[in-house]
């Protein structure tokens, strides 16, 4: 089966999207309508997708603490695992590409992040800070994987939390030093 997870911004339409395809066949999304630059002009932008697979519920989409979107229906259950990841364009085309760098990516299993808990990781504007506990954040003995994103060079971005060395494959890129940012959100 195929189950794959895309965040992408839809420039057509100026959504923010997160899609979500279980066994190949349900395509469910929730986005944020926002104009190419009034989110270009949000300089660095914290999104946090939230989904409780046991209970089925819709997904939610956050953007920089705030609650933006929701699914319009419950989601299936994924059949297997996730096998899939898109980050910065959408699973069915590569014309929809990221404008921008992304810092950091993480991925939790058996936990909701909870409002507060979002918030906290938005205020606290440190991508190294989710493998410890701050604030209200106290979901990180759920981290399954963390892409931070600071290799410095080539086209993989290494799983920092190695539970199951799911590296990631960077397209688009040359790979040099110059295609790396080290800046972060509290620079």
């Amino acid at each position: 089966s195929t189950n794959q997870i895309s965040l992408y911004y839809d420039l057509s339409n100026t959504k923010l999207i997160f899609s979500y395809t279980g066994n190949s066949t349900t395509n469910v999304e929730a986005f944020y309508t926002i104009s190419e630059s009034d989110f270009i002009a949000l300089g660095w932008t914290h999104i946090v997708v939230t989904w409780n697979e046991a209970s089925g519920e819709r997904s939610k989409l956050w953007v920089n603490g705030v609650q933006r979107g929701v699914t319009s229906t419950d989601f299936t259950a994924f059949v297997g695992i996730p096998n899939r990841f898109h980050i910065g364009t959408a699973s069915h085309t590569v014309t929809q590409l990221w404008k921008g760098y992304i810092s950091e990516f993480a991925l939790f299993t058996a936990v909701q992040l909870g409002e507060a808990e979002i918030i906290s990781i938005y205020n606290q504007k440190n991508p190294s800070a989710l493998t410890n506990a701050f604030g209200n954040y106290a979901s990180y003995s759920q981290l399954t994987a963390y892409w931070q994103m600071d290799d410095g060079s080539g086209t993989t971005a290494k799983d920092s939390e190695r539970l199951y060395a799911a590296d990631g494959t960077l397209v688009n890129m040359a790979g040099d030093a110059s295609s790396w940012k080290t800046d972060t959100p509290d620079d």
